[in-house]
């Protein structure tokens, strides 16, 4: 027997440690690459050139009326009908609303909520043209529709101002305010559904003044309170969860769910001529009072410009996801959410414009929808 001890090597796996690390790393930052650019318009030229293989948009009879996007279908309502039309113009559904003649259209996600003003019903459309519920009110206000199918309603009540409810998708009542005293004259409610909100007019020094009053869907208390100051508010709603924007005649107020006032933007910079509620921000256009036309500026949640450019009077203002379509005399321009400039085309005889999620865009003159693929 040999008095040497025999020698046995272990393996270092220092190196495949440091591999596998490696691999863990680059996998994270792959995802969060895809995560963050899937939240972007970065990669959406790619997405519509395998969508569309360089098709040309259709063009496509559509009945006169009102529009939205819903699912990035065009939804247009006539007389007592919502249609909802495809990239190519094949009516996918069509859905009769019966007794109401102007209806209006919210939408959100996969749904679009159908009612009239002074009417007393709302419908829920989901994005098969199926109806989820209908709600039967007062006198309507005012409406606005959640991310997840809720529904808030501002209507006429008995023995009382006005009445704010709330409406689950399946058309379940949620919530409900009475306001004795004061009337209510514009609603909102968070897109994930858990606050709701509407605007009380009163008195200040004998002027009209204007108040946001807050609540939590699952209580009845409210949870606060904001002053609007001495002006008429003409619209209110939810730029995400907890932050609100309020258009009123002389400001636009930003806000928390909570009545924690953000910024008022602006006191006296020209007269707003145009705005559209995105996800994250607010577009809107002011006549600057000068011979360069007007500005087009984007505000995020805390009422902080985003960006500004000059732009020619306004026919329509239109956001959707991250995008905002703007339509003028001299041609239609899609702006991303840093305000550059997407895609641009002259505009024809064209009266609006309703962009979509992936940058494409709805033309409509009234007679005929064409959609343009930058």
């Amino acid at each position: 027997m040999s008095d040497k001890a025999e020698i046995i090597q272990v393996p270092k796996k220092h190196g495949r440690r440091w591999l596998i690390f490696a691999l863990a790393v680059l996998l994270v930052a792959v995802l969060l690459a895809l995560f963050f650019l899937d939240r972007s318009t970065e990669l959406d030229g790619i997405k519509r050139f395998f969508r569309y293989l360089g098709a040309d948009g259709a063009s496509f009879p559509v009945e006169n009326g009102v529009y939205a996007v819903m699912d990035d279908y065009l939804a247009a309502a006539s007389g007592n009908a919502v249609s909802l039309y495809d990239d190519e113009g094949t009516v996918r559904a069509r859905c009769e609303i019966s007794g109401r003649q102007e209806l209006t259209l919210k939408s959100r996600g996969d749904f679009l909520l159908v009612y009239e003003i002074g009417g007393t019903e709302l419908t829920l459309l989901d994005s098969n043209g199926q109806k989820r519920c209908t709600a039967a009110v007062g006198s309507i206000y005012d409406a606005d529709l959640a991310g997840n199918g809720s529904f808030a309603v501002l209507s006429a009540g008995d023995g009382c101002r006005a009445v704010l409810e709330v409406y689950s998708a399946s058309g379940e009542l949620r919530f409900r305010h009475s306001s004795a005293t004061r009337n209510l004259c514009a609603c909102a409610i968070s897109p994930d559904g858990s606050y709701v909100s509407a605007v009380a007019l009163g008195q200040e020094e004998l002027e009209l003044s204007s108040s946001a009053l807050l609540f939590a869907t699952d209580s009845t208390e409210p949870v606060g309170e904001l002053s609007l100051g001495v002006q008429l508010v003409y619209d209110l709603a939810f730029l995400e969860d907890n932050r609100l924007c309020a258009v009123g005649e002389t400001s636009l107020a930003f806000f928390t769910a909570e009545g924690t006032l953000l910024r008022k933007y602006p006191e006296n910079e020209g007269d707003l001529c145009a705005y559209s509620f995105g996800e994250g921000f607010l577009a809107a256009v002011y006549d600057l009072y000068d011979q360069e036309g007007c500005g087009l500026m984007l505000l995020d949640t805390d009422g902080k410009s985003a960006g500004f450019c000059r732009v020619a009077a306004p026919l329509s203002l239109n956001t959707c996801g991250s995008y905002t379509a703007l339509l003028t005399a001299d041609g239609l321009s899609i702006y991303d959410r840093a305000l550059r400039t997407c895609a641009e085309t002259e505009c024809g005889d064209f009266l609006a414009a309703y962009v979509r999620s992936d940058g494409t865009a709805f033309c409509l003159d009234g007679s005929q929808a064409t959609l343009f693929i930058p």
